[in-house]
Order: structure tokens, then sequence, then C-alpha cells
């Protein structure tokens, strides 16, 4: 059977294949919320049908795992580093992230820097200016700003 003739049936139809109440599907169907008439609509028989035929299409689909989903990932990752595109790379560790629960979305982290003297590499300092600019600030803004111009003192120092 294709798509119900009547849209807010189709719709109603789908919202009960996603788990919603019939009620709820009813209203999300644009219907003025009536419990009586959503459970009426649920007892068509095309309705009945089409909610059959959803729900079988459902079953049929592959299951999509967080195991599949990190194995993926992690293959984008490697692909990504192999082409030389570390920014990719670091979209496919952050989504990693996102499906694991490890990223919380706190979104500002706080950073106190103590005197201390540390060998920073080339590419440390690089990937610290980075993070300066990632946080919000242009290139000439790092340098003009005078928060971030002693973050990268304190960086620069450090060498």
């Amino acid at each position: 059977m294709a798509t119900l003739q009547n849209p807010r049936h189709e719709l109603f139809a789908q919202g009960v294949v996603e788990g919603k109440f019939a009620d709820a599907s009813y209203t999300d169907a644009g219907y003025k919320s009536q419990r009586q008439n959503a459970s009426r609509l649920m007892a068509n028989d095309d309705v009945k049908q089409r909610v059959a035929e959803l729900q079988d299409h459902h079953q049929q689909r592959p299951d999509i795992t967080v195991d599949g989903l990190t194995t993926q990932l992690e293959a984008s990752r490697a692909l990504a580093m192999d082409a030389k595109q570390p920014a990719a790379a670091t979209g496919a560790i952050m989504a990693m992230a996102r499906l694991h629960g490890l990223d919380r979305g706190e979104g500002n982290v706080e950073v106190k820097v103590t005197q201390t003297q540390v060998e920073v590499s080339d590419l440390e300092v690089a990937r610290r200016l980075a993070f300066l600019i990632a946080k919000g600030a242009h290139a000439a803004d790092v340098l003009n700003d005078e928060v971030q111009r002693d973050e990268l003192q304190a960086v620069l120092s450090a060498r």
C-alpha cells in the first residue's frame, strides 16, 4: 500500500509507528485534540493497514548500533588521517565522543596557567595558537586582544 491519500491520516500513522500515543499523533497530524476521534481514526482499516506496513518496513531495516557507528567513524578518521585532513579526523573523533557521551557540550573550559618552565615543541605552539583561534578569535585579533596575547606569550615563553 502506498502512502495514504489523506496527508493527515499518513502523518497520524507515521506518528503511531514512531511510538507516540494515538492522541498525540492525532494532534501532531494537525487535528484538534480529541481523544475519541484519535481512537476512531486508529480503528480505520486503511490506517491500521498503513501502520502495519510501516511497522514491517521498520523491522526489515538493518539494526544500527553504537558499535557499528563507532567502527564507521573510526574508519572515517583513519581515512582522513591518511588523506592528511586533520580537520575531518577531528570531526570524526568528536562525533565518536558525542556518540559515547564524552562530549558534554559544556563549551567553555577554564585553564589556569602557572609559571612553570616547560619544553614545548613548535607543533604544540601551533596547536595552542589554533585553540585560541578556534575559541572564536580571528588570527589578527589574537595578537590584538590583551588576554589572548598574554596566553600566547605564556605559551611562547614556556619555550
